[in-house]
Parts: structure tokens; C-alpha cells; sequence
């Protein structure tokens, strides 16, 4: 509300405001044109974990999946230095529910892109791994149970620093060696 206030009457939406909305779409939205308008590149790679020429399609597909989504999100500690900005983002619903993450955002043209995701700002491993169990055994590309068994029981032992590896960096190499351990 305060934000239609502020436009509708000149004021114009604060960098924080412009952010804070930013992540919320990008998070909660189902139209695949925010994907492009709201990510860099660099960020679709990483939460897609897919090179160059698939990031952009995937990323258009995953908005339209939503099992995984959260219902919504809270932006907190938004810090900006210039055209680059930081903030903490918990995640209410969805496979991250009860995580809070820290995010990396861009000025590009004007208008803020989230860049990266760069780490947990709070980490609760029992909550993740029971949501990253639960999305291993549903949708199309789900495993059979007692893969997803085994790596419910890899993700509950994996050091902080690992886990983080596999939910949150650029590459599916890592994952792909746990499935061919359970397999």
C-alpha cells in the first residue's frame, strides 16, 4: 500500500522498495517473462544449473512449476553500494521454507536483477532436508524411493559447506555424484 502511495503521488519507490519487490516477484511469480526481466543471466545459470544456451528456457519452464515455490517471501537487510546491492530473503512455503538466504542484485538499465544467490543467512539443515527429500520423490522428474531414501540420508549427513554446494552452487556435478552413489 505505502508503495502505491509513493508512486501514485510522485514519490517515486526508494532502491530498497525497488529491490524488496524485485525478489518477491521473482520468488512468487509464475509468468516466464519475469524470469529475463528480474535475473542476470549469472543468476539463472546458477539456480538452473544449466550452461548458457539452457538457463534462459529452463528458467521460463520453472516458473511455470510451483510445487516447489514459496507462497512468499521476507526481505530483510537490504544494503547498497552503487549499482550492486545485497539483502536476506526467508522463504515462507516452498523447498526453502524456513531458510533464510542471502542474495546479490545488480542495477542494470535502471532496474535491479537479482545476480546470485550467495549463501544461507539461516541455515535450518533438518527443514531443508526434509523439503529436498519430499521434492526428490514428486513431479516428472522424480527418483525411484529408495534413491530418494538414501540421499534423504546423504543430505542429513553432508558437512554444512557440501550440502550448500549442492542446493545452492552453479553446478549439478555434485548432486549427480550422490545419485550415482545411491543408484
Amino acid at each position: 500500500m505505502l508503495t502505491v502511495l509513493l508512486t501514485g503521488c510522485g514519490g517515486g519507490q526508494s532502491d530498497e522498495e525497488k529491490i524488496a519487490e524485485v525478489i518477491e516477484t521473482s520468488a512468487t511469480s509464475t509468468d516466464p517473462q519475469d524470469c529475463p526481466r528480474l535475473t542476470t543471466l549469472a543468476y539463472r545459470e546458477q539456480t538452473q544449473h544449466a550452461e548458457v544456451s539452457d538457463a534462459k528456457r529452463l528458467c521460463r519452464e520453472d516458473a511455470r512449476e510451483t510445487e516447489n515455490d514459496p507462497t512468499s517471501v521476507e526481505v530483510s537487510g537490504v544494503r547498497i553500494k552503487g549499482d550492486k546491492a545485497t539483502a536476506d530473503v526467508a522463504y515462507i512455503g516452498g523447498i526453502f521454507d524456513g531458510q533464510t538466504m542471502a542474495v546479490a542484485l545488480v542495477k542494470r538499465n535502471d532496474a535491479w536483477k537479482m545476480d546470485e544467490v550467495t549463501g544461507f543467512s539461516r541455515f535450518d539443515r533438518a527443514r531443508l532436508v526434509r523439503a529436498m527429500s519430499a521434492s526428490l520423490s514428486m513431479g516428472p522428474g522424480a527418483f525411484r524411493p529408495e534413491v530418494a531414501t538414501c540421499l534423504e540420508g546423504v543430505f542429513a549427513e553432508l558437512p554444512r559447506p557440501k550440502l550448500e554446494e549442492i542446493v545452492i552452487g552453479d553446478s549439478v556435478v555434485p548432486f549427480e555424484e550422490l545419485v550415482v552413489g545411491c543408484t
